[in-house]
């Protein structure tokens, strides 16, 4: 039986395809993937008819098992060498199951706080954002950004950020941004 060793680089590129927050929304067609249904699993799939069907992947720094179908495994391949484009978005943690929200905490290393967003930067979860919207004043409230230890909070990233910030505002009506400064 055949196992995949993948960095946990690849995992992370892999999940961020799979879920569309990559950046590289013509990524999959260009693999010339049969579906947009691939993924990466801690248990067996159960539509799978034969253990000649799946691969067992052993993650970097990771000590569970995952699987992926073995029509998939090419996609893994092309990640390894894959670079992303750079972007920043603010993903809400509601769109993920319990079971991902585990996934990404382990092979991200990041944790989900309460109802803030979470800051994806290229390839990364960076952080989280707290916020509010008075709708009646039409203003985006920033009550706190919290940034991982090891972000480096530099004037690129604070530029990156802070138009991450006017987009999400703008998609939520809002005419202006308050930053609280604590």
């Amino acid at each position: 039986m055949k196992i995949l060793f993948i960095s946990n680089e690849t995992a992370r590129k892999f999940i961020l395809i799979k879920r569309g927050l990559s950046g590289e929304n013509n990524f999959v067609p260009q693999l010339d993937c049969p579906d947009k249904q691939f993924y990466m699993n801690r248990r067996v799939p159960s539509e799978t008819r034969s253990q000649s069907e799946i691969i067992p992947i052993i993650i970097e720094g990771i000590k569970d098992f995952f699987y992926c179908r073995a029509e998939d495994f090419f996609i893994f391949e092309k990640l390894e060498t894959k670079k992303f484009k750079p972007h920043t978005e603010l993903i809400s943690q509601k769109i993920f199951s319990n079971r991902e929200k585990r996934l990404f905490e382990e092979i991200f290393d990041f944790t989900f706080r309460g109802r803030a967003l979470a800051i994806l930067h290229d390839e990364n979860f960076v952080g989280n954002v707290e916020f509010y919207i008075d709708k009646k004043s039409k203003i985006l409230y920033v009550k706190n950004i919290y940034l991982k230890p090891n972000v480096k909070n530099t004037k690129n990233f604070q530029a990156v950020l802070s138009k991450t910030l006017k987009r999400f505002a703008k998609f939520n009506g809002c005419k202006d941004i308050s930053i609280s400064r604590n």
